[in-house]
């Protein structure tokens, strides 16, 4: 018996000491997953809070990749503005500027001149197209203005034989 007794007072402290480990690991583990918890919560919320700025933004009619395209509004807009039987003629007078200029530089000066020139300049009812092309999608006369610098570019390239595509 003597010899039980021995080994008793440490066999009952390792118990102990298994135990407290036990018990230390689940609080651990419960403390973690409501860390889990509270972090995926966190997560929603971020979410949820980037997609309400996201829905706050105005559209734009041109994406941001290189090269410029349109977007899906902004190949509404020039279905509803209808560009082709006017913005050949801009593309015809600025061709010979285009002569010594990276691609860049005719987007810019097609760009420049869609908000400028056609804009201000504009004859006939397609200023007035373009505003009611603005007002009808809920954008500004700056966003239509891109989607028919985009336009403009193109039939500059085309006419210099180049394609967006290509690029």
């Amino acid at each position: 018996m003597e010899n039980i007794s021995e080994y008793a007072t440490p066999l009952t402290l390792i118990g102990i000491a298994i135990v407290g480990a036990v018990i230390s690991f689940i609080q651990w583990h419960a403390n973690v997953n409501a860390d889990r918890k509270t972090f995926k919560e966190f997560m929603n919320e971020i979410k949820n809070d980037i997609k309400t700025i996201l829905l706050r933004l105005p559209p734009s009619a041109t994406s941001q990749n290189s090269p410029i395209r349109l977007t899906e509004l902004g190949d509404k807009i020039v279905q509803d503005v209808k560009p082709e039987a006017w913005i050949s003629m801009y593309a015809d007078q600025l061709l010979p500027q285009t002569e010594d200029k990276t691609l860049y530089q005719i987007q810019q000066l097609a760009f420049e001149f869609a908000e400028k020139e056609i804009y201000e300049n504009a004859k006939g009812t397609i200023r007035m197209d373009i505003e009611n092309c603005a007002f009808r999608h809920g954008i500004s006369v700056q966003e239509v203005l891109k989607a028919l610098g985009v336009v403009l570019r193109d039939k500059i390239f085309q006419a210099k034989g180049l394609s967006v595509e290509d690029i």
